[in-house]
């Protein structure tokens, strides 16, 4: 099972090393000192953006979040940053 699950893994990073392209305008304005990416403060301080991103970031945290509370763990052990 363990062959099964990294398989997909594995093709995203053969894909990503091999055919995923930064696009040219985005690396000549990197390469001459362009803008740099924005801010959560910026992103969530204009109205035109501030709901789009709840939205985006809502389907993905309520899994993320339930997984601690249905594992029994304790905060420490399940929700670490490391």
């Amino acid at each position: 099972m363990f062959l099964v699950g990294i398989v997909p893994g594995l093709l995203v990073v053969f894909i990503s090393a091999f055919w995923l392209k930064e696009p040219e305008k985005w690396l000549a304005s990197r390469a001459a000192g362009g803008k740099k990416g924005g801010s959560y403060a910026e992103l969530l301080g204009d109205a035109r953006y501030r709901s789009r991103a709840i939205f985006g970031f809502d389907p993905g945290a309520g899994p993320a979040l339930s997984a601690c509370g249905a594992s029994g763990s304790s905060r420490s052990t399940c929700c670490r940053m490391s």
